[in-house]
């Protein structure tokens, strides 16, 4: 009897303690509970399911808004609109129409007036930024921009002459645009500074299985293979933010570039060249550089940058969330 009271008593210290701790079933890495997420890709017709760990201590408020979009299905059927230096979803559908209608359909004031702590959002229903440079510190281990990490993108600031209520304050993140980003990526990129956006996890590196390749290489795959045709030639497009004057009249990148006449590749031996008034990609650039000033001489004073659009057909099937 003593013998089974002890073994009882044991029992009940064990559980006890690792109760204490951080819960025996809970994964901890870099001081911070982990969660699983799991982003489906369509590419051409062919799923990838791709594994993220969240790091749930590290930005909780951006996490928790990035489950609510998802969960809401804001991600499914959204087009994989840029596979550069990173992997970038969330701006547009497959038919490239934007999704801030969707958004607004989502994150709105009926929803924000729900929650206990109405201040994590902005007059925007944008999130106030988990980062460094917003004076948000998170007392353990940090995360880089590099292998994998998943970041939801911010606003830009505001330019001479314009206001915060113009354009989503620099310091907020912006509505639910993510980049998948592999690299500290270079000075000139969007996503440059790790300590300037909030990042919510990277992609899972040693879940390989039989003929099944990691997480993070069948990504990679996507990222090297897929903004090339079989011809290896690159294509870009550009997105832009409309003045005033036309802000109703050009909605999409298909019609940006129908009105303004301006799309480009690269081919193999490293050429650019551009689609010319016959339809035909017969005028040559002489650098990437050059493609920016020519489209901001095209559209005048309006804001516009220039990106890879995937050849093959990239988009989001599905985000889900496990413990």
């Amino acid at each position: 009897m003593k013998k089974i009271f002890s073994g009882l008593l044991a029992a009940f210290i064990t559980v006890g303690v690792c109760a204490f701790a951080t819960g025996c079933n809970e994964n901890i890495e870099n001081g911070s509970k982990i969660e699983k997420c799991t982003i489906t890709f369509d590419v051409d017709g062919k799923e990838q399911a791709i594994d993220f760990k969240l790091y749930m201590n590290i930005a909780k408020n951006t996490i928790a808004h990035f489950k609510h979009l998802a969960e809401k299905g804001y991600y499914d059927g959204s087009r994989v609109s840029d596979v550069n230096n990173a992997i970038e979803f969330g701006a547009f559908d497959s038919q490239w129409n934007s999704l801030d209608g969707k958004y607004g359909s989502i994150i709105n004031a009926a929803y924000v007036n729900s929650l206990t702590d109405k201040e994590i959002y902005t007059k925007k229903f944008t999130i106030n930024g988990e980062f460094d440079v917003n004076g948000y510190k998170y007392e353990g281990t940090t995360l880089d921009l590099k292998d994998g990490a998943l970041v939801l993108k911010r606003g830009l600031k505001p330019i001479k002459g314009e206001t915060a209520d113009d354009y989503l304050e620099a310091y907020d993140t912006g509505k639910g645009v993510m980049s998948i980003t592999f690299a500290e990526i270079s000075a000139d990129s969007y996503v440059s500074n790790a300590s300037a956006f909030a990042i919510l996890g990277k992609v899972v590196k040693d879940d390989a299985s039989g003929d099944v390749k990691s997480s993070y290489t069948r990504l990679k795959t996507i990222l090297q293979d897929y903004k090339k045709n079989e011809a290896e030639e690159k294509f870009y497009y550009f997105s832009y933010e409309p003045d005033t004057a036309d802000k109703d009249e050009i909605v999409d990148l298909d019609k940006a570039i129908e009105k303004y006449g301006r799309e480009y590749k690269v081919e193999t031996e490293g050429d650019t060249y551009a689609k010319g008034a016959d339809g035909e990609y017969n005028v040559k650039i002489s650098s990437d550089d050059d493609l920016g000033k020519i489209y901001l001489d095209a559209i005048g004073s309006k804001k516009a940058y220039v990106a890879l659009r995937p050849v093959k057909n990239i988009t989001i099937k599905s985000v889900v969330f496990s413990k």
